[in-house]
């Protein structure tokens, strides 16, 4: 299934990262007005790991970047790795907002939020775990996918990322990922499920599963 073609496939995935996205501003912003909770924080850093897993599984490779971000600061912030502040939470908020805007061609503004995060992160050795930012040559951080022909016509989604359906609430908010580094160069969404872990495709199946429901 060639999902970046697919204009119906397309929107419901905007709809979901619209949500997802909004999310993750609302906790930034619960974070600025000192309202922040570590059940919260895990909260968020599950809403970027999903963004960061179905974003490379789309081809959006800026947005996949963008929700690794936001996964890794939420995941040290809850793990008492990265001390809370309100500038980091005005940072955070706007690149939740950018995420969104990647799909219609505009990834710079994630490139900005992610250089700006760094910048904001004064312990090296964490900056140095968080992914560069990313703009390829048509702006959006988009790559098309390769051609894949199935054997099959009526192809589903666990056909494409594997049989993994675990539900997502069987993934730990504090487990660690581990993330193999993504090509700099094109990369088809299939071929970047091979940087995906176990508990990356269960997210990813199961945020696909639903779109592809409301597709058929």
């Amino acid at each position: 299934m060639d999902f970046q073609n697919d204009p119906e496939l397309e929107k419901l995935f905007k709809d979901e990262l619209d949500e997802r996205s909004e999310s993750l501003a609302s906790g930034a912003r619960a974070m600025a007005a000192g309202e922040l909770t570590m059940d919260l924080a895990g909260r968020m850093l599950r809403e970027g790991h999903t963004i960061k897993g179905t974003g490379r599984v789309m081809g959006y490779e800026g947005i996949a970047r963008g929700g690794e971000t936001c996964e890794l600061v939420w995941r040290w912030i809850q793990q008492g790795d990265l001390t809370p502040s309100s500038m980091l939470a005005r940072t955070l908020e706007h690149l939740a907002q950018a995420i969104p805007d990647a799909i219609g061609g505009d990834a710079v503004q994630i490139s900005v939020a992610i250089d700006t995060v760094r910048a904001v992160i004064s312990d090296q050795e964490l900056v140095d775990q968080l992914p560069e930012p990313l703009v390829s040559d048509d702006g959006a951080g988009h790559y098309p996918a390769s051609t894949v022909e199935p054997a099959d016509s009526d192809v589903h989604v666990e056909d494409v990322i594997g049989s993994d359906t675990t539900s997502e609430d069987g993934v730990e908010e504090t487990a660690d990922v581990e993330d193999s580094e993504p090509s700099r160069n094109n990369a088809s969404p299939v071929s970047g499920l091979e940087s995906l872990d176990q508990d990356e495709l269960a997210d990813v199946t199961a945020a696909l599963d639903k779109i592809e429901r409301e597709v058929a």
